[in-house]
Protein backbone atom coordinates (compact mmCIF):
# COMPACT_ATOMS: atom_id res chain seq x y z
CA UNK A 1 0.00 0.00 0.00
CA UNK A 2 1.07 3.66 -1.06
CA UNK A 3 0.84 6.48 1.35
CA UNK A 4 0.55 10.54 1.37
CA UNK A 5 0.45 13.11 3.61
CA UNK A 6 -1.72 15.87 2.41
CA UNK A 7 -1.58 19.56 2.99
CA UNK A 8 -5.29 21.15 3.77
CA UNK A 9 -7.12 21.22 0.52
CA UNK A 10 -9.25 24.82 1.86
CA UNK A 11 -6.07 26.40 3.06
CA UNK A 12 -3.30 24.55 1.86
CA UNK A 13 -1.43 24.54 5.92
CA UNK A 14 0.66 22.11 6.48
CA UNK A 15 -0.48 22.32 10.69
CA UNK A 16 -2.62 20.18 12.15
CA UNK A 17 -3.41 18.40 15.38
CA UNK A 18 -5.03 14.64 15.38
CA UNK A 19 -8.32 14.11 16.41
CA UNK A 20 -8.58 10.39 16.08
CA UNK A 21 -5.63 7.78 16.04
CA UNK A 22 -6.61 4.05 15.36
CA UNK A 23 -9.61 4.29 12.99
CA UNK A 24 -10.87 1.48 11.65
CA UNK A 25 -13.28 0.44 8.85
CA UNK A 26 -14.76 -3.43 10.10
CA UNK A 27 -14.47 -4.50 6.03
CA UNK A 28 -10.74 -3.50 5.90
CA UNK A 29 -7.64 -4.49 7.90
CA UNK A 30 -5.91 -1.10 7.15
CA UNK A 31 -5.85 1.40 10.67
CA UNK A 32 -5.98 5.01 10.04
CA UNK A 33 -5.81 8.56 11.24
CA UNK A 34 -7.92 11.13 11.29
CA UNK A 35 -6.38 14.62 11.41
CA UNK A 36 -7.88 18.34 12.05
CA UNK A 37 -5.81 21.80 10.40
CA UNK A 38 -4.96 23.78 13.03
CA UNK A 39 -5.86 27.19 10.44
CA UNK A 40 -9.34 26.48 9.08
CA UNK A 41 -10.35 23.32 10.97
CA UNK A 42 -10.98 21.05 8.07
CA UNK A 43 -10.80 17.34 9.09
CA UNK A 44 -9.11 14.73 6.75
CA UNK A 45 -7.54 11.40 6.94
CA UNK A 46 -3.48 11.51 7.15
CA UNK A 47 -1.52 9.39 5.95
CA UNK A 48 -4.41 8.30 3.52
CA UNK A 49 -3.51 5.33 0.26
CA UNK A 50 -2.73 7.27 -2.56
CA UNK A 51 -5.38 7.72 -5.36
CA UNK A 52 -3.64 4.55 -7.65
CA UNK A 53 -4.77 2.73 -4.14
CA UNK A 54 -7.86 4.11 -3.51
CA UNK A 55 -9.91 1.02 -5.55
CA UNK A 56 -9.53 -1.83 -3.08
CA UNK A 57 -12.09 0.23 -0.58
CA UNK A 58 -14.59 0.05 -2.72
CA UNK A 59 -15.53 -3.61 -3.36
CA UNK A 60 -17.36 -4.32 -6.71
CA UNK A 61 -19.79 -6.78 -5.24
CA UNK A 62 -21.08 -5.24 -2.62
CA UNK A 63 -20.51 -1.10 -2.88
CA UNK A 64 -22.11 -0.73 -6.25
CA UNK A 65 -24.72 -3.35 -5.67
CA UNK A 66 -28.57 -2.32 -6.60
CA UNK A 67 -31.66 -3.96 -7.86
CA UNK A 68 -33.80 -2.42 -10.41
CA UNK A 69 -36.73 -5.42 -10.53
CA UNK A 70 -40.03 -4.69 -10.18
CA UNK A 71 -39.94 -1.09 -9.91
CA UNK A 72 -37.91 -0.94 -6.29
CA UNK A 73 -35.55 1.30 -7.96
CA UNK A 74 -38.62 3.99 -7.24
CA UNK A 75 -38.94 2.94 -3.46
CA UNK A 76 -35.46 3.08 -3.04
CA UNK A 77 -34.89 6.67 -4.85
CA UNK A 78 -37.72 7.88 -2.35
CA UNK A 79 -35.99 6.49 0.75
CA UNK A 80 -33.01 7.79 -0.09
CA UNK A 81 -34.24 11.20 -0.97
CA UNK A 82 -37.62 11.54 0.65
CA UNK A 83 -38.38 13.85 -1.80
CA UNK A 84 -37.16 16.89 0.08
CA UNK A 85 -34.37 17.28 -2.43
CA UNK A 86 -36.12 17.63 -5.22
CA UNK A 87 -38.35 20.01 -3.91
CA UNK A 88 -35.97 22.39 -3.21
CA UNK A 89 -34.74 21.99 -6.53
CA UNK A 90 -37.72 22.56 -8.48
CA UNK A 91 -38.44 25.45 -6.41
CA UNK A 92 -35.10 27.23 -8.32
CA UNK A 93 -35.56 25.75 -11.72
CA UNK A 94 -38.99 23.60 -13.00
CA UNK A 95 -37.01 21.95 -15.72
CA UNK A 96 -33.63 22.59 -17.06
CA UNK A 97 -30.42 20.72 -17.43
CA UNK A 98 -28.74 18.94 -14.51
CA UNK A 99 -25.11 17.47 -13.71
CA UNK A 100 -25.08 14.70 -10.57
CA UNK A 101 -21.59 14.04 -9.93
CA UNK A 102 -20.95 11.13 -8.45
CA UNK A 103 -23.97 9.58 -9.64
CA UNK A 104 -23.64 6.00 -9.24
CA UNK A 105 -26.64 4.15 -10.62
CA UNK A 106 -28.06 7.02 -11.95
CA UNK A 107 -31.26 6.82 -9.02
CA UNK A 108 -31.01 10.88 -8.04
CA UNK A 109 -31.14 11.63 -11.73
CA UNK A 110 -33.86 9.42 -12.66
CA UNK A 111 -36.65 11.81 -11.03
CA UNK A 112 -35.22 14.61 -13.29
CA UNK A 113 -35.34 12.31 -16.38
CA UNK A 114 -39.05 11.73 -15.50
CA UNK A 115 -39.91 15.19 -15.31
CA UNK A 116 -38.26 16.02 -18.65
CA UNK A 117 -34.95 17.62 -17.73
CA UNK A 118 -31.52 17.44 -19.43
CA UNK A 119 -29.92 15.19 -17.15
CA UNK A 120 -25.73 14.08 -17.41
CA UNK A 121 -23.87 12.45 -14.91
CA UNK A 122 -20.55 11.44 -13.77
CA UNK A 123 -18.67 8.32 -11.96
CA UNK A 124 -15.44 6.63 -11.54
CA UNK A 125 -17.05 3.69 -11.68
CA UNK A 126 -17.57 1.80 -15.07
CA UNK A 127 -19.54 -0.98 -13.13
CA UNK A 128 -22.33 2.04 -12.02
CA UNK A 129 -22.24 3.48 -15.44
CA UNK A 130 -23.57 0.13 -16.80
CA UNK A 131 -26.51 -0.53 -14.48
CA UNK A 132 -27.55 3.09 -14.76
CA UNK A 133 -27.59 2.62 -18.73
CA UNK A 134 -28.95 -0.59 -18.65
CA UNK A 135 -31.79 -0.33 -16.00
CA UNK A 136 -33.04 3.11 -16.18
CA UNK A 137 -32.09 4.34 -19.68
CA UNK A 138 -29.14 6.87 -18.36
CA UNK A 139 -25.97 7.21 -19.93
CA UNK A 140 -23.15 8.73 -17.63
CA UNK A 141 -19.64 9.24 -18.11
CA UNK A 142 -17.09 8.02 -16.38
CA UNK A 143 -13.72 9.00 -15.15
CA UNK A 144 -12.38 11.68 -12.37
CA UNK A 145 -14.24 14.77 -13.19
CA UNK A 146 -11.60 17.14 -12.44
CA UNK A 147 -10.60 15.94 -15.78
CA UNK A 148 -13.42 15.42 -18.14
CA UNK A 149 -14.48 18.27 -20.26
CA UNK A 150 -17.93 19.96 -19.60
CA UNK A 151 -19.35 23.17 -20.83
CA UNK A 152 -18.90 26.18 -19.25
CA UNK A 153 -22.25 27.82 -18.07
CA UNK A 154 -24.10 25.44 -19.11
CA UNK A 155 -25.92 23.82 -16.03
CA UNK A 156 -28.84 25.06 -14.41
CA UNK A 157 -27.86 22.42 -11.11
CA UNK A 158 -25.10 20.25 -10.13
CA UNK A 159 -25.45 18.08 -7.46
CA UNK A 160 -23.28 16.03 -5.11
CA UNK A 161 -24.67 13.50 -3.07
CA UNK A 162 -22.60 11.84 -0.58
CA UNK A 163 -19.72 12.60 -3.07
CA UNK A 164 -17.30 15.27 -1.46
CA UNK A 165 -15.72 13.98 1.15
CA UNK A 166 -14.79 11.00 -1.67
CA UNK A 167 -12.80 13.62 -3.09
CA UNK A 168 -9.26 13.95 -3.21
CA UNK A 169 -8.78 17.88 -4.05
CA UNK A 170 -12.99 18.95 -2.81
CA UNK A 171 -11.93 22.23 -3.00
CA UNK A 172 -10.69 22.12 -7.20
CA UNK A 173 -14.04 20.17 -7.50
CA UNK A 174 -16.24 23.16 -6.08
CA UNK A 175 -14.24 25.74 -8.38
CA UNK A 176 -14.69 23.62 -11.74
CA UNK A 177 -18.53 23.38 -10.75
CA UNK A 178 -18.38 27.41 -9.99
CA UNK A 179 -17.29 27.60 -13.56
CA UNK A 180 -19.76 25.08 -15.31
CA UNK A 181 -22.57 26.39 -13.27
CA UNK A 182 -24.62 29.17 -15.58
CA UNK A 183 -24.95 32.46 -13.21
CA UNK A 184 -26.47 32.09 -10.42
CA UNK A 185 -27.16 28.67 -10.95
CA UNK A 186 -28.01 26.08 -7.96
CA UNK A 187 -24.96 23.31 -6.55
CA UNK A 188 -26.88 21.17 -3.97
CA UNK A 189 -24.42 19.22 -2.23
CA UNK A 190 -24.81 16.50 0.82
CA UNK A 191 -22.36 15.49 3.03
CA UNK A 192 -21.79 13.35 6.89
CA UNK A 193 -22.05 16.02 9.20
CA UNK A 194 -19.04 15.54 11.51
CA UNK A 195 -21.48 17.82 14.63
CA UNK A 196 -24.13 15.73 14.32
CA UNK A 197 -25.74 13.66 16.95
CA UNK A 198 -24.23 10.36 15.85
CA UNK A 199 -20.59 12.13 15.40
CA UNK A 200 -20.62 13.22 19.16
CA UNK A 201 -22.10 9.83 20.29
CA UNK A 202 -20.05 7.41 18.46
CA UNK A 203 -16.76 9.57 17.32
CA UNK A 204 -14.77 7.28 15.82
CA UNK A 205 -16.93 4.43 15.44
CA UNK A 206 -19.36 6.55 14.06
CA UNK A 207 -21.09 4.95 10.82
CA UNK A 208 -20.56 8.11 8.83
CA UNK A 209 -16.62 8.18 9.32
CA UNK A 210 -16.12 5.22 6.72
CA UNK A 211 -12.05 5.32 6.26
CA UNK A 212 -10.47 5.35 4.04
CA UNK A 213 -13.42 6.32 1.32
CA UNK A 214 -14.61 8.90 3.00
CA UNK A 215 -11.47 11.18 2.94
CA UNK A 216 -12.64 14.23 4.64
CA UNK A 217 -15.03 15.32 7.15
CA UNK A 218 -17.20 18.17 7.01
CA UNK A 219 -18.76 20.86 9.61
CA UNK A 220 -21.13 23.36 8.58
CA UNK A 221 -18.76 25.69 9.22
CA UNK A 222 -15.54 24.03 7.27
CA UNK A 223 -18.48 23.28 4.00
CA UNK A 224 -19.23 26.67 4.12
CA UNK A 225 -15.75 28.02 4.13
CA UNK A 226 -15.03 26.25 1.37
CA UNK A 227 -17.90 27.04 -0.33
CA UNK A 228 -17.61 30.84 0.12
CA UNK A 229 -14.13 30.83 -1.21
CA UNK A 230 -14.66 28.68 -4.33
CA UNK A 231 -17.22 31.18 -5.50
CA UNK A 232 -20.59 30.49 -4.33
CA UNK A 233 -22.75 32.31 -1.73
CA UNK A 234 -24.98 30.29 0.57
CA UNK A 235 -28.55 30.13 0.28
CA UNK A 236 -29.47 27.24 2.79
CA UNK A 237 -28.49 24.96 5.16
CA UNK A 238 -30.79 21.92 6.40
CA UNK A 239 -30.52 18.73 9.08
CA UNK A 240 -33.24 17.19 7.57
CA UNK A 241 -32.64 13.86 5.40
CA UNK A 242 -33.93 10.49 5.31
CA UNK A 243 -30.56 9.06 5.93
CA UNK A 244 -30.15 10.63 9.23
CA UNK A 245 -32.00 7.13 10.45
CA UNK A 246 -30.00 4.88 8.41
CA UNK A 247 -26.61 6.36 9.85
CA UNK A 248 -27.18 6.26 13.34
CA UNK A 249 -28.83 2.87 13.41
CA UNK A 250 -25.82 1.15 11.38
CA UNK A 251 -23.79 2.87 14.30
CA UNK A 252 -25.65 0.99 16.61
CA UNK A 253 -25.19 -1.93 14.93
CA UNK A 254 -21.18 -1.30 14.28
CA UNK A 255 -20.87 -0.63 17.95
CA UNK A 256 -22.66 -3.35 19.09
CA UNK A 257 -23.50 -6.26 17.31
CA UNK A 258 -21.72 -9.21 17.66
CA UNK A 259 -22.19 -10.12 13.95
CA UNK A 260 -19.31 -6.99 13.10
CA UNK A 261 -16.85 -8.67 15.35
CA UNK A 262 -17.49 -12.55 15.52
CA UNK A 263 -17.30 -14.52 11.92
CA UNK A 264 -18.22 -17.96 13.64
CA UNK A 265 -21.62 -16.01 14.41
CA UNK A 266 -21.87 -14.69 11.02
CA UNK A 267 -22.04 -18.21 9.85
CA UNK A 268 -24.27 -20.11 12.23
CA UNK A 269 -26.09 -17.18 14.02
CA UNK A 270 -29.48 -19.48 14.10
CA UNK A 271 -28.27 -22.61 15.61
CA UNK A 272 -29.55 -23.96 18.54
CA UNK A 273 -26.67 -23.41 20.47
CA UNK A 274 -26.86 -19.43 19.68
CA UNK A 275 -30.91 -19.07 20.09
CA UNK A 276 -30.59 -17.71 23.45
CA UNK A 277 -27.93 -14.80 22.09
CA UNK A 278 -30.02 -14.28 19.01
CA UNK A 279 -33.24 -13.71 20.95
CA UNK A 280 -31.05 -10.73 22.88
CA UNK A 281 -29.79 -9.87 19.41
CA UNK A 282 -33.15 -9.36 18.26
CA UNK A 283 -34.61 -7.13 21.39
CA UNK A 284 -31.59 -5.26 21.18
CA UNK A 285 -32.11 -4.85 17.51
CA UNK A 286 -35.61 -3.17 18.16
CA UNK A 287 -34.54 -0.74 21.05
CA UNK A 288 -32.09 0.23 18.23
CA UNK A 289 -34.31 0.58 15.90
CA UNK A 290 -35.97 2.99 17.98
CA UNK A 291 -33.89 5.16 19.66
CA UNK A 292 -32.24 5.56 16.06
CA UNK A 293 -35.86 6.80 15.31
CA UNK A 294 -36.43 9.12 17.89
CA UNK A 295 -32.61 10.88 17.50
CA UNK A 296 -33.67 11.19 13.78
CA UNK A 297 -36.86 12.90 14.38
CA UNK A 298 -35.14 15.24 16.82
CA UNK A 299 -31.97 16.13 14.64
CA UNK A 300 -33.71 18.53 12.48
CA UNK A 301 -34.79 20.22 15.43
CA UNK A 302 -31.66 21.00 17.09
CA UNK A 303 -29.62 21.32 13.82
CA UNK A 304 -27.46 18.39 14.37
CA UNK A 305 -28.14 15.89 11.51
CA UNK A 306 -26.18 12.64 10.22
CA UNK A 307 -26.45 14.41 7.04
CA UNK A 308 -25.39 18.43 6.18
CA UNK A 309 -27.39 19.45 2.92
CA UNK A 310 -26.64 22.97 1.74
CA UNK A 311 -27.82 24.53 -1.21
CA UNK A 312 -25.54 26.89 -2.99
CA UNK A 313 -25.51 29.16 -5.74
CA UNK A 314 -22.61 30.63 -8.38
CA UNK A 315 -21.68 34.67 -7.47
Amino acid sequence: MKWEHPVCNNCKSKRFKILWKGVRNWEFSEVFRIVECTSCGLIFVSPRPKKSEISKFYPKKTYWSFNTKNGSWRKKRESLYGGTLYKEIFKKVKKGKILDIGSGTGLFLSGFKEKGWKVSGIDISKVAAEISDKKLGIKIKTGDFLTVNFPVNHFDIVSLNGTLEHMYKPKEVLEKIAKILKYNGMLEISVPNMQGLGAKIFGKTWYGVDVPRHLYHFTSHTLCDMLLRSGFKIEKMSHSCPDNYKILFESFRYNYSPRFKNVNLKRNGFSSENRIRNIIMQLAKGVSIIIAKILALAEPLIRKGEILTIYAAKK
